[in-house]
């Protein structure tokens, strides 16, 4: 059986070196130090298993900090001292042990901030270029909504033009390392915006937008910006709906003035999802098109959508790739996919990583879609073996009882999965497990963090850059590998 403690380790190790390093100096060696004090592990252990996430406990010091709190570390964050970060944020956790359990019992991760602009800006310009009537801008996975207001930032592409007001107090400047992406001078008008969020945050709140702000990265060049976003978000508030997206996206298509063209925007949130609610989504979007065109434009990791397999990212060791697409809908179907460019997420101040910084409420961890099989398992309890194999394999809610007392249940690839009571064999030769690939290196990697932040034991784990692999015990003790 494995440690939980030192699986909590490991992520905070894989965390450090996939997603700060050559990013943010700062927040590696403090996920680096974290990742070796026994202590500060457990105390991680003692939050909801949300907050097991490396970005929870970075937020939750960086929030005292900014609240006012007195400490030879907030000179560090605010880059005026050279002094090791990891050992003052250890002595934070230790010394403000109380507020830091308060947070991350009652705070979420907000990783959404304007910079994501900067790519739904030549999105929304292209898709103005073939399609017609006034936009209605809503944005699924909104936080705050500051993307909602888009159209107010200053975005400038340098020697490729900029987009937005030249005045605006909000400037976001961005790298193009190929290619000729679609810039305007001013973005389309929208009729109406709205956005959706299962937690969002309320900026008339002080308290709401210091955590937005606490969860930016002290070190990569967007706090001042995103302070600056949080302040003209204050004065012209943007409407954020709290609620799942599949739920209360319905709603909101039928509500939109007439003789509008919808747009839903995903930014690094439809990979969240899992497979069953990505393919909800779908079925929302189409249903809305009976009465209004309707386009999804999406920003995801290469390979996320399946209407832009084969497109993926630009090749340069500078940036995270992913994929800018466009698809529309009209009456009741797909009517085309476009995929018109690569994206690099974290190049220039925008200054984005994909979706593996997060951790967030929004986050259902680790879910994949398994290779059509046929599998029959004998187990202690029904009910509890279908609601594991439902949240992380991406088993679907529907099931079929047969008159032995088997259930079959599905996902959406096709593969069937049957329980019936009984005797649970002994334990099979380490050897014997069941294995599932996955193409997405991400989507494994994902399932890994929740897993661990879950306490589900986990056997092995391998995360190389050609193949990651998490094996783990399910409810019965039968080993699973995802890879």
């Amino acid at each position: 059986m494995s440690d939980p403690t030192a699986d909590l380790a490991h992520l905070w190790e894989w965390f450090a070196e996939n997603q700060c390093r050559g990013y943010s100096p700062l927040y590696e060696q403090i996920c680096r130090a974290v990742a070796g004090d026994r202590d500060l592990l457990e105390l991680v252990r003692s939050a909801p298993p949300a907050a097991h996430m490396p970005p929870a406990l970075l937020g939750a010091v960086h929030y005292l900090l900014l609240e006012g709190l007195e400490h030879p570390l907030a000179d560090v964050y605010a880059g005026r001292s050279d002094a090791d970060p990891a050992p003052l944020f250890v002595d934070v956790c230790r010394a403000r042990r109380d507020d830091v359990v308060a947070l991350l019992s009652t705070r979420h991760i907000q990783t959404n901030e304007c910079g994501r602009s900067a790519v739904i800006g030549p999105g929304l310009t292209w898709l103005s270029s073939r399609l017609q009537g006034a936009f209605a801008l809503i944005d699924v996975g909104a936080s705050a909504g500051l993307n909602l207001l888009c159209d107010h930032y200053r975005i400038d592409y340098g020697a490729h033009g900029a987009t937005g007001p030249a005045g605006s107090p909000v400037e976001i400047r961005c790298h193009v390392l190929s290619g000729d992406p679609p810039i305007a001078d001013s973005l389309p008008t929208f009729v109406t915006r709205v956005g959706i969020d299962r937690s969002p945050i309320d900026l008339a709140n002080p308290d709401d937008a210091r955590w937005l702000l606490a969860c930016v990265w002290p070190d990569t060049g967007r706090l001042e910006r995103t302070a600056a976003c949080i302040r003209l978000a204050q004065e012209h508030r943007p409407e954020v709906i709290a609620g799942d997206a599949n739920h209360v996206l319905p709603a909101v298509l039928a509500e939109l003035p007439e003789g509008t063209t919808a747009v839903a925007v995903t930014t690094w949130a439809f990979a969240y999802l899992t497979i069953e609610e990505r393919r909800r989504f779908i079925e929302v979007l189409e249903r809305a098109s009976y009465k209004r065109p309707v386009a999804w434009l999406s920003a995801e990791g290469a390979g996320i959508v399946d209407a832009f397999d084969g497109h993926s990212g630009p090749s340069d060791e500078r940036a995270a790739s992913d994929v800018l697409g466009a698809v529309t809908f009209d009456c009741g179907r797909r009517a085309r996919s476009y995929s018109p460019m690569s994206i690099s997420t974290a190049v220039g101040s925008t200054g984005e990583h994909p979706p593996s910084d997060a951790g967030s409420d929004r986050t259902h961890l680790g879910t994949v879609a398994l290779m059509p099989v046929h599998i029959n398992l004998a187990v202690a309890d029904v009910a509890r073996s279908l609601a594991f194999h439902r949240r992380w394999l991406g088993f679907g809610s529907d099931e079929k009882w047969f008159a032995d007392g088997t259930v079959f249940v599905r996902d959406a690839e096709g593969t069937d999965l049957a329980f019936h009571e009984g005797q649970v064999p002994a334990a099979p030769a380490p050897t014997v497990h069941f294995g599932f690939r996955r193409g997405d290196l991400f989507l494994v990697r994902n399932l890994h963090a929740g897993l661990v932040s879950a306490g589900v034991s986990i056997a092995e784990f391998e995360n190389e850059d050609a193949l990651v692999s998490v094996k783990f015990d399910d409810r019965d003790g039968y080993e699973v590998e995802v890879y």
